[in-house]
């Protein structure tokens, strides 16, 4: 099983590059939790369009900016992350 590098958590923000398997698939989260991935939405945010909207998901699903979250997973993902962020439901297998 594939593992995508983040804790589990219900709703999920990531950048598509974290989805080594597609948006759809069944992988192991860093604290151990096996679970099945649903997409719920997608966005481009090449020119930063999003960035408010994604501030305020941010804000009320891990008491951060949208910021924060974009530097862990630059971190995590070594750089190598684009325009495109998913959102997926996370359910424990």
């Amino acid at each position: 099983m594939p593992r995508i590098l983040s804790k589990y958590t219900e709703r999920l923000l990531a950048p598509r590059e974290a989805f080594v398997i597609g948006l759809s698939g069944e992988y192991e989260t860093l604290d151990g939790v096996k679970c099945k991935t649903e997409p719920v939405g997608t966005w481009n945010n090449r020119d930063g369009y999003f960035d408010e909207e994604f501030d305020g998901i941010c804000q009320k699903l891990y008491g951060c900016p949208f910021a924060t979250i974009r530097s862990i997973w630059f971190g995590r993902l070594g750089g190598r992350i684009g325009y495109i962020w998913d959102m997926v439901k996370m359910i424990k297998l």
